[in-house]
């Protein structure tokens, strides 16, 4: 774990390491996770991924990688991208393997991903943008306590097809109403401190 970062029931984040390479290769190249990285098209090999954080680092993304606390195995990553440093806005984006997409990581993930941003990184404001058709994934969003803004038209090509993304919001005062004291009370109790709902992926 980074020294800024809580660690959560289930998982733990820590930073890019090559030795993940085959992970993410293994993930760019199956399609099951292909929205995920609809932005990326390059045909990178396993030596190219050992570079991923400065990949991404390229377009101004900064990721964590996503560990099971019990095997210390990845099982997915966070990003994150600053969309105005002034205003304190941060667009996240969060995959997790299909073996742990619907239980409570994603939720836990995000709980995690929002406390780094918002009360050590000083945001204001998260985004999370994903296919606007995808009703699955807005069901998370919205369970998690995610509001709509906006109807992004023609905003990414899948398939080679243009396509319309949505985006979702949160500001610090409704995470710190509906999270505020997970960490607190997860230490005292050394289990979840809520039902979490059972979440999905949450890809931007």
């Amino acid at each position: 774990m980074t020294s800024s970062v809580k660690e959560g029931y289930k998982i733990r984040f820590v930073p890019w390491d090559p030795k993940f390479a085959p992970v993410i290769f293994e993930w760019y190249y199956d399609i099951s996770y292909k929205l995920f990285f609809r932005e990326m098209d390059a045909p990178y090999t396993v030596d190219d991924l050992k570079k991923f954080d400065l990949i991404m680092g390229r377009a101004g993304v900064r990721l964590f990688m996503v560990l099971d606390k019990e095997t210390s195995t990845p099982i997915g990553m966070v990003t994150h991208y600053c969309l105005k440093g002034k205003a304190g806005v941060n667009r996240i984006g969060i995959m997790m393997d299909k073996k742990h997409q619907h239980k409570t990581y994603t939720i836990e993930a995000l709980i995690i991903l929002g406390d780094y941003l918002y009360n050590r990184m000083g945001f204001n404001k998260l985004v999370i943008e994903f296919l606007a058709k995808d009703s699955h994934i807005q069901r998370i969003a919205e369970k998690g306590g995610w509001k709509y803004e906006a109807t992004l038209v023609s905003e990414t090509v899948v398939d080679g097809v243009r396509v319309d993304e949505v985006r979702y919001y949160m500001f610090k005062d409704t995470y710190l109403e509906l999270y505020g004291n997970y960490f607190e009370v997860l230490e005292l109790q050394k289990s979840p401190p809520t039902p979490l709902p059972r979440q999905g992926p949450l890809s931007g």
